[in-house]
């Protein structure tokens, strides 16, 4: 879920999304409650997952991303 930023209507950002048979789900403009959510994911991934966890290495954190992942209905 993104907003409606450049970078997420970008023709590359669709590339990446299609690769990974990734859905995207945007954000309707000047609604808070759904941008919230979105911040809100971002928040806890990067206080708990990225930051506030310790891990090995970095193959090691991004193999614990989808673990964080199903914590949300994505």
């Amino acid at each position: 879920m993104t907003d409606n930023g450049s970078c997420c209507r970008s023709r590359r950002f669709r590339q990446v999304l299609d690769a990974h048979t990734i859905r995207h789900i945007r954000t309707r403009p000047n609604t808070p409650k759904t941008n919230g959510k979105a911040e809100r994911l971002i928040q806890t991934l990067n206080r708990d997952w990225a930051i506030g966890a310790t891990y090995a290495s970095s193959a090691a954190r991004n193999s614990d991303l989808q673990r964080w992942l199903g914590r949300f209905d994505l």
